[in-house]
């Protein structure tokens, strides 16, 4: 998903994804009546529909649309295969990593256990574990406790 999704939004270049607005407006039009929907199904519907002269707006808009059937209809998208609830934002290691990474854009770097009390309800050892799974996804350096800006 991700590399594709990179190749339509950074590059424009058509080429086919599936995420969960998308999947939520191919469901509702194309297998209203479908238990269960699997992405082999949408792949050639996804396409068919594709505009191939601008991807980047074309899921722009399709996504947006997706996300307007969600609050309006509920989620199509929920009768996917490859459909999984998230689990809610708040108190999530999601929330966790966007705090510390607002933190550390904001100041350059940031000693963890100095500022942990600042997320809480998070513990230190939640916020040591964030910090490292930003530097092991290389959006940060963590280093002796320090959670730094990559150079």
């Amino acid at each position: 998903y991700t590399a594709r999704a990179v190749l339509a939004f950074a590059f424009d270049l058509p080429t086919i994804f599936l995420e969960t607005n998308i999947r939520t407006a191919l469901i509702k039009h194309y297998f209203p009546d479908s238990a269960t929907v699997s992405d082999k199904e949408l792949e050639p519907i996804a396409h068919a529909v594709l505009d191939p002269s601008s991807p980047r707006r074309w899921y722009s808009a399709l996504m947006d649309y997706g996300a307007w059937i969600k609050r309006i209809e509920g989620n199509h998208g929920a009768r996917a295969a490859a459909y999984a609830p998230q689990a809610p934002f708040v108190g999530s290691m999601r929330r966790l990593r966007g705090a510390l990474l607002k933190k550390l854009l904001a100041d350059g770097s940031l000693e963890v256990e100095a500022t942990a009390g600042s997320f809480a309800p998070y513990t230190y050892a939640e916020c040591k574990k964030a910090a490292a799974a930003l530097a092991a996804e290389g959006f940060a350096e963590y280093v002796d406790g320090v959670l730094s800006i990559k150079s």
